[in-house]
């Protein structure tokens, strides 16, 4: 990431089965302009609804370089509330 201020890392991790499964979202990356951020939100959120085939989801975003705060971002997202992704 040092050397492309652009590029983000994201992964999930589903747990449990059918509707008791829960999905959680990770991303990590530099601190992105307003309109980056939303992108890279969705980008990351429909990943990972794609993979676990869940309508929600618990996302956390780090930034990098770290911050003092346990987390940067912290939200719960529902596939119908994103824009831009495929229903």
């Amino acid at each position: 990431m040092k050397r492309d201020a652009d590029s983000f890392f994201t992964t999930g991790i589903t747990v449990g089965e059918g509707d008791r499964a829960s999905t959680i979202s990770f991303v990590i990356g530099p601190t992105p302009d307003p309109p980056t951020f939303q992108s890279n939100v969705a980008h990351a959120a429909n990943s990972a609804f794609e993979q676990a085939r869940q309508r929600d989801l618990l996302l956390i975003y780090w930034f990098s370089p770290r911050t003092g705060e346990a987390y940067d971002f912290i939200g719960t997202m529902k596939r119908a509330e994103l824009p831009g992704m495929a229903r």
